[in-house]
């Protein structure tokens, strides 16, 4: 397909497509103006409508409108008004490219999307995960990061809590269903499909990320994904043989200290990817890394893992009345839930008496 490349390195297709933003451009348009993120388009030039962060069928099926989700200030908003603008033909295609497929493979468990992965690979999986991560952080910039206006604190929670640049490759991938561009091995980061407990007494859903380690979870039943979205899969490959002793099925903690590990370790990667964008004018547009040659943990331990572990943690324990002592216990580094002293999988994890023990 015949391309262009513009004055400030963007791409575009002879259709008129965004194939590539530049840093400059995904700065200018889509994190400090008001473009659609997906093409780019003004809201003075088409129809614009609101995309849910988290798609309605979600919504639906676990009945969240009235849920709340904790933001990177700790305040909280409720996921039915959770939206941010976007283009109404975008917000069409992103609906059937990328999520009636992705409901049709959770709608099979945790063996569906496991067998999904494995014979289709981890590219629509992982275009869904970053569309959700972007769409968060974005909207990010659309609230306030202190509500009482009185404060003097007229920042938005993007401009007080995140590095945009950061989110550039994450905004490529996103964008992946539309520019119609293959992923390579190393665009990909870390994923792990992971079997979660049902149990009456939780809910059967969490969402939770990390904007900095740009890692991620999100349980559906018995479907636990934990990925990392700018790691190349290093983290996985460090935490392989950890993920090997987990022997049954995670309870929302537990899924949730896995996220603190994976979360910690990439934090603490003493190299990281290099992402970059190759075009052909015989070939579609590929994303891809360059990676290096090991993967290898900086011996630097700040911030130690036990500041990741409160950090996802603590909120499911808020109302319990132990929640103090269990804080300072994490604190401490003296309270871990996915294995016992002897290093042992914690089958029995938030289950009560009588629950079945898988």
């Amino acid at each position: 397909m015949p391309i262009s490349r513009l004055a400030d390195d963007s791409v575009l297709a002879s259709d008129g497509r965004v194939l590539h933003f530049s840093v400059e451009r995904f700065l200018r348009d889509i994190v400090l103006g008001d473009c659609c993120f997906i093409c780019g388009a003004s809201p003075s030039t088409v129809e614009f409508n609101n995309e849910h962060v988290l798609p309605r069928w979600l919504l639906k099926k676990y009945k969240l409108y009235d849920i709340a989700i904790k933001l990177p200030n700790l305040s909280s908003h409720s996921y039915g008004n959770y939206v941010l603008p976007c283009c109404v033909r975008c917000n069409s295609y992103m609906n059937t490219q990328i999520e009636v497929p992705i409901q049709e493979i959770l709608a099979g468990g945790v063996e569906g999307v496991s067998r999904h992965v494995r014979t289709q690979g981890p590219h629509l999986l992982f275009n869904w995960l970053a569309l959700l991560f972007i769409k968060t952080h974005l909207k990010d910039k659309f609230l306030r990061n202190v509500r009482d206006e009185r404060a003097g604190d007229s920042r938005s929670i993007a401009e007080a809590f995140h590095d945009p640049v950061a989110l550039h490759h994450v905004h490529c991938v996103a964008r992946a269903f539309y520019t119609e561009a293959l992923m390579d091995k190393t665009a990909i980061g870390s994923i792990l499909v992971l079997r979660a407990k049902i149990r009456d007494h939780f809910s059967p859903f969490d969402y939770v990320d990390l904007h900095i380690p740009q890692s991620m979870l999100i349980r559906m039943d018995d479907v636990c994904i934990i990925a990392v979205l700018n790691d190349s899969c290093a983290v996985v490959n460090l935490f392989f043989e950890d993920v090997k002793r987990i022997e049954g099925r995670l309870s929302p903690v537990q899924a949730r200290e896995v996220l603190a590990h994976v979360a910690y370790i990439n934090t603490h990667l003493l190299e990281r990817p290099r992402f970059l964008s190759e075009f052909d004018e015989l070939g579609p547009q590929r994303l891809l890394a360059q990676v290096p040659a090991q993967a290898v943990l900086d011996e630097n331990d700040e911030p130690p893992f036990r500041e990741f572990l409160t950090r996802v943690c603590g909120p499911l324990f808020e109302d319990a009345p132990y929640y103090p002592t269990m804080i300072e216990h994490m604190r401490q580094g003296r309270m871990g839930f996915l294995f016992d002293r002897h290093g042992k999988f914690q089958f029995d994890s938030m289950d009560f008496k009588g629950d079945e023990n898988e």
